[in-house]
């Protein structure tokens, strides 16, 4: 990284962390601020990625892919805060962008199928044993349909490089900790928080990755 390149990293995450604590803060009481602060992060992950990418000779499609998965995930931030299976879609979508990126660098190969395997097992486990997730009215075909796209989008990030590779496990991890705290089956008062760090942590790894 050069200094530029350094300076937008770092901006971004500054700005990410001051945002998730006024938004780990703000309580849970659904607003239009509330909503404001939990979109800044991503806001600020997309731009780091859009001035990353505009840093470059030349403008790459993995880029100009990673750059519109950012945006959408802002979106979705939004949509999410206010209605749930709409703003389910929306980050599928930013997964569809994240994964065709991924792609234009490598087939993920055998190792991504073990990948793609392993994390839809863990899925696969926990619908079986959380009682709480079927007995929940969220529709089982959702469930499955973003389970298939998420474990899809870390294998697909094997070939990407180590900040591709980061965010995408992170943002596994995120959402995977986030449904269970929606279907009541992890209630630990830090569970919202670690969701959320590992949710901007991962936005700002993909951002990272165009470099």
């Amino acid at each position: 990284m050069d200094t530029f390149e350094i300076t937008a990293f770092a901006a971004a995450a500054a700005v990410s962390a001051l945002f998730c604590a006024l938004f780990l803060r703000s309580g849970k009481r659904r607003t239009a601020r509330r909503a404001a602060f939990k979109c800044v992060p991503g806001t600020a992950s997309f731009l780091s990625a859009l001035l990353l990418t505009l840093h470059k000779p030349a403008f790459t499609a993995y880029s100009a892919l990673i750059v519109a998965g950012l945006l959408v995930c802002t979106a979705a931030d939004a949509v999410l805060e206010f209605v749930f299976l709409p703003g389910v879609c929306c980050f599928a979508a930013a997964h569809l962008c994240f994964i065709c990126a991924f792609w234009l660098r490598g087939v993920p190969g055998v190792a991504g199928i073990v990948c793609f395997a392993c994390v839809y097992a863990l899925f696969l486990l926990i619908y079986a044993r959380v009682r709480h997730l079927r007995a929940h009215s969220f529709p089982a075909g959702a469930f499955w349909g973003y389970s298939s796209v998420l474990a899809f989008m870390l294998a697909s990030s094997l070939r990407s490089g180590a900040y591709a590779v980061v965010g995408a496990a992170l943002f596994t991890i995120s959402d995977t900790l986030l449904g269970l705290r929606i279907f009541g089956a992890l209630r630990h008062k830090a569970s919202g928080a670690v969701v959320m760090i590992t949710y901007y942590s991962a936005l700002l790894m993909l951002s990272a990755s165009v470099l």
